[in-house]
């Protein structure tokens, strides 16, 4: 039985990844270098932005000290808040189907997304209230694929909003992901997986329960015919 629904932030709840690519881009081309869209889809999605930064330095085989890293980070982090509060695109049917999913089950995000980004974009959609708790970026050792973020949203899950003698199991949670790293952390956490086709086709995303390209279809039904392929198996 399903009790528990974790989702990514960055391509699930909100379309965003093409302008985390464009604030990557004008940050990296101040550093004299240059990151194509294919690149940023292919190699970078999946890290937190410290890690994408580290990586793309590394790719280019450019050093890089840890102090230029932070800053970097750090001005990406200003230009992207800059961009994000002007308003943010949700993916269609996401806001309705997570008040739908209140009634009934826990809720938590687990991004490598920044704390304050994720605030900004539960607010604009006002279900800040309805989620019960957040893993971001800066609260596991190891991001995406490592499976630590899901593991770590079910402890506080378990910990801080679930009776004692009813513990959340990890096989009880389902995940919603768009990235094949975000799938890899959910099947390494032992959690089953609906995979967003919002930025990746869907044999590059395997290992999921579903694939699906937004949430306009989703409902409680939906979930109820879910369960019943878990429970069988398939």
């Amino acid at each position: 039985m399903l009790r528990a629904f974790l989702f990514d932030f960055d391509g699930v709840i909100v379309d965003n990844e093409p302008l985390h690519c464009k604030v990557f881009q004008k940050i990296l081309k101040e550093e004299g270098i240059s990151l194509t869209e294919e690149d940023y889809y292919q190699r970078y999605l999946g890290y937190d932005d410290m890690a994408c930064l580290q990586a793309i330095f590394k790719d280019q085989r450019k050093k890089v000290d840890t102090q230029t890293v932070l800053e970097l980070a750090r001005k990406k982090e200003q230009a992207f808040r800059q961009e994000i509060e002007q308003g943010l695109h949700f993916v269609p049917g996401v806001i309705e189907f997570i008040r739908a999913l209140s009634d009934h089950y826990y809720i938590g995000i687990v991004s490598g997304a920044l704390r304050s980004e994720i605030d900004i974009g539960l607010a604009q959609a006002g279900i800040s209230d309805l989620v019960n708790v957040i893993v971001a970026a800066l609260d596991v050792r190891l991001g995406k694929p490592n499976p630590e973020g899901y593991l770590t949203a079910l402890r506080l899950l378990n910990r801080d909003h679930v009776p004692a003698s009813e513990v959340v199991l990890t096989q009880e949670c389902l995940v919603f992901e768009d990235s094949p790293w975000g799938l890899q952390a959910a099947l390494g956490a032992q959690m089953p997986a609906v995979a967003l086709t919002t930025s990746y086709d869907k044999p590059q995303l395997s290992g999921a329960l579903e694939w699906i390209e937004n949430f306009s279809a989703c409902s409680i039904a939906w979930i109820d015919a879910l369960e019943g392929r878990i429970s069988h198996g398939n």
